[in-house]
């Protein structure tokens, strides 16, 4: 008799089976995984151990049940082959990342997938395995699994950042390490973000948000701060949008596009909704007091021995481009980097007070305030 495809008969019957812990259908169900097409037994694999997890089953429980345990030896067995897979660099992309969706649902392998998912973090790595990693380590009560996330967190892209910070949150026990970053100064409280910010702010846990309140509020740079307040003279001065416009070409245009000038890495000047002079003063002046993750400095280091700064701008599974401070967009090869890290700062640098005494900032403002 052929075999059904699996996506069917066992998406259809897995959760009764596992609901009410029926031995007799649990076993047919994980043998027509077993038995499925090469191309499939994967797929068919990962919808048995989400059936089971959705119902607290997993297969060291059923291992325990003399009537399943040589039908869960030999599942094992095949998801030990699958798991070997995902090391190797020569099988398909595809089948890689549906191997990955079988990591961390049984207990007594977990460290021997966390070995192989520490190395599928790196920036070296193609990013739909990086991402099939990540999404892996939520799946895990260990808390070593968010560690090695965080671990990784300057090497990741926004996106990855995004998916982490979603797993970090989906536990509380994971929420505290993420704090526990933050008030390390691991990560900068600019790149958790709002939404999330506010999220840890408003936990249930009490304990939890008196942490997140301590580490959240204490990265303020009162350096930054007193330059800013040193500007705020520069906001009664008359501008000369004439001059300001020389001042734009001279310090901002590298990375700041508007109308026919500069080169669009930064932020467009023209989408910003809040464009009060004070605010424009803390952009100018502070520029990592509220830093959008998509704007954060990027340093590729090749095996060749070149270093490039910049934006990430674009990424596919075998490379990178970052958008430098010249308007250029330089790709690299994932497999040719050396290193791949945020400075988890603003690409726009400080220190622009140096060059910008307070007529200028009012002739840039005027200029800004013209064109808006």
């Amino acid at each position: 008799m052929e075999i059904p495809k699996p996506a069917i008969p066992i998406a259809n019957c897995i959760d009764v089976a596992a609901a009410y812990e029926d031995t007799v259908g649990l076993r047919r169900l994980l043998t027509l995984a077993d038995r499925s097409p090469t191309g499939e037994r994967s797929a068919a694999a990962v919808v048995v151990l989400k059936g089971l997890s959705r119902h607290q089953l997993n297969l060291a429980r059923l291992h325990h049940s003399l009537s399943l345990r040589r039908t869960v030896d030999d599942f094992r067995t095949f998801i030990a082959s699958a798991r070997a897979s995902v090391g190797d660099e020569k099988a398909k992309l595809s089948d890689r990342a549906t191997a990955l969706e079988l990591f961390g649902y049984d207990a007594p392998y977990a460290q021997e997938e966390f070995a192989l998912l520490a190395k599928l973090l790196s920036p070296k790595v193609p990013d739909e395995l990086q991402a099939g990693a990540v999404a892996a380590c939520e799946r895990y009560s260990d808390r070593a699994a968010v560690e090695m996330l965080l671990a990784a967190w300057n090497g990741f892209s926004p996106a990855r950042r995004s998916q982490t910070l979603d797993v970090c949150l989906s536990r509380a026990t994971c929420a505290e390490l993420l704090v526990a970053a933050v008030a390390a100064k691991r990560i900068s409280p600019a790149e958790i973000g709002v939404a999330r910010t506010q999220a840890l702010l408003n936990h249930k846990s009490a304990e939890l948000r008196q942490q997140a309140k301590a580490a959240l509020q204490s990265d303020f740079n009162a350096d930054r701060k007193r330059v800013v307040d040193g500007y705020q003279a520069a906001l009664s001065l008359v501008g000369d949008a004439a001059r300001g416009r020389e001042v734009f070409v001279k310090s901002c245009a590298n990375c700041h596009k508007l109308g026919d000038l500069g080169h669009a890495i930064g932020p467009d000047l023209m989408a910003i909704t809040d464009n009060s002079p004070a605010t424009m003063l803390i952009s100018l002046f502070d520029p990592n007091r509220a830093v959008e993750s998509k704007y954060v400095a990027y340093t590729a280091e090749t095996d060749a021995g070149l270093t490039y700064t910049g934006v990430l701008a674009a990424e596919t599974s075998n490379e990178i481009t970052l958008a430098l401070a010249d308007g250029k967009r330089q790709s690299l090869l994932r497999n040719g980097l050396e290193s791949f890290r945020s400075s988890a700062k603003s690409f726009m640098p400080e220190g622009l007070e140096k060059d910008l005494p307070p007529q200028k900032v009012a002739d840039l403002l005027a200029f800004l305030l013209q064109r808006k």
